[in-house]
């Protein structure tokens, strides 16, 4: 399934031009690809919010007469009020895998030490309707020494690895993991979730 997103053609760039669509609450953007010239074009914040909150990574951008079938390369930030100040998307073929990065998620606690994140992406080829929001990794088996690599990871379902598989994405090292959280109150939440943050920038 894909999130239809009307757009509009950007007839100026530049920092003055990107400032006047933010303020008329529009995102600028441009779609990349592989075989045609960059499009520069915007989109409503609103609509594109409520599609990010559906989960969806497909995108069918309307333009005119024209429909993109594209996903979310890069998101850029203002620092200030955490905003999106602009959107890179990926122009793709409806059921042609390609290759993603996706964010760890590690759930849990150890038994015993504190984890120690060395990757929190990777790598994976799907086609982009099955891109997934991130892959999970439970970590509450783990004792102090022991790592994951990404080759334990599961792969959600119509994915595949495509970092090595030795990839190291966390070690457990160091005593106390689960005695440091109890120590923060008895009614800490006993589930640690480490997500990646997309790229800040300004436009």
């Amino acid at each position: 399934m894909a999130i239809n997103i009307q757009a509009e053609l950007r007839d100026k760039v530049g920092s003055r031009a990107a400032r006047k669509l933010r303020a008329a609450g529009r995102i600028p953007c441009s779609i990349q690809s592989t075989t045609d010239p960059v499009v520069s074009l915007s989109i409503d914040e609103a609509e594109f919010l409520a599609a990010r909150r559906k989960h969806e990574h497909l995108f069918d951008i309307s333009l005119g007469k024209d429909v993109h079938p594209a996903v979310v390369r890069e998101l850029q930030w203002d620092y200030l009020t955490d905003s999106i100040i602009h959107v890179e998307f990926q122009g793709v073929v409806r059921g042609v895998e390609l290759e993603s990065e996706v964010a760890v998620v590690f759930i849990g606690v150890p038994k015993g030490g504190v984890l120690n994140v060395l990757a929190d992406h990777v790598t994976i080829k799907s086609i982009p309707s099955k891109i997934p929001d991130s892959v999970e990794f439970k970590v509450g088996e783990l004792e102090d020494g022991m790592h994951v690599s990404a080759g334990e990871l599961e792969m959600p379902e119509g994915c595949t690895l495509v970092s090595p598989e030795d990839l190291q994405v966390a070690v457990v090292s160091g005593a106390g993991g689960g005695e440091a959280l109890d120590a923060e109150g008895d009614d800490a939440d006993p589930d640690s979730v480490e997500v990646i943050g997309e790229k800040k920038d300004e436009d």
